[in-house]
């Protein structure tokens, strides 16, 4: 609570502001009578102190002045007096003070005089609040969008809101005085008894009102009883809600709720019939999925687990033996021998009978409580559990095999099949199925590398070699990509000259760990796929050392003969690519050969034979390597696009006997003449088989009697002789 002191004494405001009764209270010090009025006019205080001696006629007049500005009962206005005069005293409450105080009264007693002011003061600002709060509150009931009526135990409105008035057809100033028996249907109101009021005290009801037309309409009525200080009812408050649309909706509610039941319960017989459909669906589906989880999980031909579910229990077998160490089993890794043969000879679908079939037997070599699966076309897994040692996986090997060599019937064929099978067992302790099945796979490998249709238990040297293997696969690769091939030559030379006819190029690999052999990295390039783009790099080589001697050394520059796999025969479109090196280049295609073995054509004997002849359309001619050495047939040879055959070193240098091995290189010669072809020896070393050789009718040989394969700067050091002495 705010007080407004009129006086100038700082000393007297002190004191008053420590009093006990005015020190919570906010004290606004005045000292002018301009001042004083202005705050008692703004601020509406409801305790003003007077200084008699900082006013006028001892401050009766402006007791007089702050009367007038706030009315009677709207603040306490206590005159601070030096003494206590009843003459004084009377004058003062005459000006319209409430109370004179003795300002040099001590403390104690001028806390006392003032406490009973400050209390009277407070129950005016507490007035004032209610009546500011039932000002705001009649605001709000007028504004009200439900009816609001006040009336007595009588039923006569005391008041009305306009919502209410308006709900019922009249203006507020029609109803005041009357009986609330206005709203109610003839003879159905009565009045609410004393008794009643008492015990009700607060009631909810829906009931039918009338409008000032006659009309009717329903509402939702709250009363609450009022009650005087005593508590004796006075008066009851009415809060009247037009629910006119609300029953209109109820009644719409109703009629779509019962459509809705209708509704659901057709909806319901439908569903139960779905329902019926899907459960049956349902378990159509899981029969589906069963089905599908288990193709997915096993090998369509042969019925076998697959792959994923091999390695799945594999898996199972290998995390318990984590837990028991003494388990000891063995996965052993199958390939059949013949089956190519089976597939080529016989046919795919023959192929397939043929896996069926090994599955069988397989199925009856082991124990119900082994698993075999499927690794992908020809070959199996097999997991063997509960082994006392190693012998016993042995004899499960030998017995799968014996199972197998027993003939079998295919496609009106009777058909021979024996399996390579590599054992990887469990006391390497693996942790991973896949590390498991790679070391059987790689023992079985080993098996294949010897006659096949043999078992091979898995060492720690295999993996040694494997990752050796897989080392150099991977440098091979990067070689390539570095360009870290290059070529060396050896010459090709007229017996009977020693000129230089030509020279054959041959890949020569510099790794950074050393120089690796030709027979290492060449079958590894076949067999991984590289063997083109190592070729492809060859020939561009051979093009520009081609092309560089020609430019140093004109037309008496030799030919060049270049190796070519098997895999590039197979590509129909190598031709192609020839051509487009050799104009790259500037390269004659005469200046070319080509050197090919006679296995590498009779594997693709068709495709093969003409990839020669469009080389040999290009102008490129073409020798047969290491004639002697393969399979091809001598009635079948003439039809090869072929212009020299090269006789092997193993028949001139050979372990054979010395007229054993002549005797083949006459007939080689004598053939070669018979179809029109040139011979050249390969292998020569010494005099002796230069003799040989040459009085054989051999017109052309190589050899380290005349040079080892050579770099190309001392290749074209020879082109400056351009012969060797053959005397």
């Amino acid at each position: 609570m705010s007080v407004l002191c009129h006086s100038s004494d700082a000393e007297l405001c002190a004191r008053l502001a420590s009093l006990p009764s005015l020190r919570d209270a906010e004290l606004e010090v005045r000292d002018d009578l301009a001042g004083t009025l202005e705050a008692v006019r703004r601020d509406h205080h409801r305790l003003v102190l007077v200084d008699a001696a900082d006013a006028d006629a001892d401050g009766l007049s402006l007791c007089r002045k702050i009367r007038a500005t706030t009315g009677k009962d709207q603040c306490v206005i206590v005159l601070l007096a030096a003494g206590d005069d009843p003459a004084l005293h009377r004058l003062a409450l005459q000006a319209g003070a409430d109370e004179v105080v003795d300002r040099r009264a001590d403390d104690r007693q001028l806390d006392a005089r003032l406490a009973p002011a400050r209390r009277r003061a407070e129950r005016l600002l507490t007035a004032a609040a209610v009546l500011d709060a039932t000002v705001a509150i009649q605001r709000a009931m007028d504004r009200m969008q439900l009816g609001v009526t006040i009336t007595d135990l009588d039923g006569r409105i005391l008041y009305i809101n306009d919502a209410d008035a308006r709900m019922h057809g009249y203006a507020p100033e029609e109803l005041l005085g009357e009986s609330v028996r206005l709203y109610s249907p003839r003879n159905s109101w009565s009045p609410l008894g004393p008794d009643e009021a008492r015990t009700i005290k607060s009631w909810r009801r829906e009931s039918v009102n009338v409008r000032k037309d006659g009309s009717r309409f329903p509402v939702q009525l709250l009363s609450d009883v009022v009650l005087d200080g005593d508590g004796v009812p006075v008066a009851v408050v009415t809060v009247c809600e037009d629910i006119t649309e609300r029953k209109r909706f109820e009644l719409e509610l109703g009629s779509a709720r019962d459509q809705l039941d209708a509704r659901v319960k057709e909806r319901t017989t439908e569903l139960l019939e779905t329902n019926i459909r899907l459960q049956h669906e349902i378990l159509e589906r899981r029969k589906v999925e069963r089905q599908l989880l288990y193709e997915a999980l096993h090998d369509s031909l042969t019925d076998l687990p697959n792959r994923a579910l091999f390695f799945d229990r594999l898996s199972r077998v290998i995390a318990g033996s984590a837990r028991h160490p003494e388990h000891l089993f063995a996965v052993l890794y199958l390939d059949l021998d013949q089956y190519k043969v089976v597939t080529e000879s016989l046919g795919h679908d023959a192929g397939d009978r043929l896996l069926v079939q090994v599955a069988h037997r397989l199925r009856a070599s082991i124990r119900p409580e082994d698993t075999i699966g499927c690794a992908g076309g020809d070959e199996f897994m097999v997991l063997v559990e509960d082994l006392k040692d190693a012998s016993d996986v042995t004899r499960v090997a030998r017995r799968i095999q014996e199972a197998l060599a027993v003939p079998m019937e295919i496609a009106g064929h009777t058909v021979f099949v024996t399996a390579s099978i590599g054992i990887a067992l469990s006391s390497t302790h693996y942790e991973r199925p896949e590390d498991m099945i790679r070391d059987a796979q790689i023992a079985m490998f080993r098996a294949q590398a010897g006659s096949g249709g043999d078992h091979v238990i898995f060492d720690r040297e295999m993996h040694e070699i494997a990752v050796s293997r897989l080392r150099l696969e991977m440098e091979l690769r990067q070689a390539l990509d570095r360009r870290e091939f290059n070529v060396h030559y050896q010459p090709i030379v007229a017996l009977e000259s020693g000129q230089i006819e030509g020279f054959e190029a041959l890949a020569r690999w510099s790794a950074a760990g050393g120089p690796v052999p030709p027979y290492e990295f060449i079958p590894l390039a076949e067999e991984i796929g590289t063997i083109f783009d190592l070729e492809q790099q060859i020939l561009h080589c051979v093009c520009r050392d081609i092309r560089r001697w020609r430019e140093r050394f004109g037309d008496s520059s030799p030919y060049v003969s270049v190796n070519l796999s098997g895999k590039e025969l197979a590509n129909a479109g190598f031709a192609d690519h020839v051509r487009d090196i050799l104009a790259q280049y500037g390269v004659e295609p005469s200046w070319i050969r080509f050197e090919v073995t006679e296995s590498s054509i009779v594997e693709n004997a068709e495709v093969a034979a003409g990839v020669l002849a469009r080389l040999r359309a290009l102008g490129v001619r073409v020798y047969i390597d290491d004639f002697g050495t393969g399979y091809s047939s001598l009635s079948s040879l003439h039809s090869y696009p072929i212009d020299t055959l090269k006789i092997d070193q193993s028949f001139i240098s050979g372990d054979h006997g010395p007229a054993h091995n002549w005797e083949i290189v006459r007939v080689i010669i004598g053939l070669a003449k018979a179809l029109g072809l040139e011979v050249i020896a390969e292998g020569i070393e010494t005099s002796e088989q230069l003799s040989v050789i040459r009085d054989l009718g051999c017109a052309y040989g190589q050899g380290y009697l005349f040079s080892r394969p050579v770099p190309s700067e001392e290749a074209a050091r020879f082109l400056e002789s351009s012969r060797f002495e053959v005397a």
